[in-house]
C-alpha cells in the first residue's frame, strides 16, 4: 500500500516545502515532477521510508499477538470482538508511542 500513495506524498511534501508559486497544485505538480524528473522520482525515497516502517510494524503485531493470545486464553477462544478490537487500537498506540519513549528529545 505504501508504494502505491508514495507518490501523492511526494507531490505533498513538494507543495509544502518548494518556495510559493514553483507548483500550483496537486496536478501541476505531479506533471511538472513526471516531466522534469521522470517518473522514477516519485519513487525517490521510498525504501528508507519503508525500512521505517518495519519497527512500528513489528511492534504493533508484537503487542497484538501477545495481548489476543491472553484473550483467548482468558475468553476460552472466543472474545469479545470489541476485546479484539481494542487489543488492535492499543497495539497501534503502543508502536507509535515507542519512538518517543526511545528518543523523548525529538518530540
Amino acid at each position: 500500500m505504501q508504494g502505491l500513495l508514495y507518490p501523492l506524498d511526494t507531490i505533498r511534501t513538494r507543495l509544502a516545502v518548494c518556495s510559493s508559486g514553483r507548483y500550483k497544485g496537486i496536478w501541476q505538480t505531479a506533471r511538472r515532477i513526471y516531466m522534469e524528473e521522470g517518473a522514477a522520482a516519485f519513487y525517490r525515497g521510498l525504501l528508507p521510508s519503508m525500512i521505517g516502517i518495519l519497527p512500528y510494524a513489528g511492534v504493533d503485531i508484537c503487542v497484538f499477538e501477545v495481548l489476543k493470545e491472553h484473550l483467548l486464553d482468558t475468553y476460552d477462544g472466543n472474545p469479545p470482538h470489541v476485546a479484539i478490537l481494542a487489543t488492535g487500537m492499543f497495539s497501534s498506540s503502543i508502536a507509535q508511542v515507542g519512538p518517543a519513549l526511545r528518543h523523548p528529545g525529538c518530540f
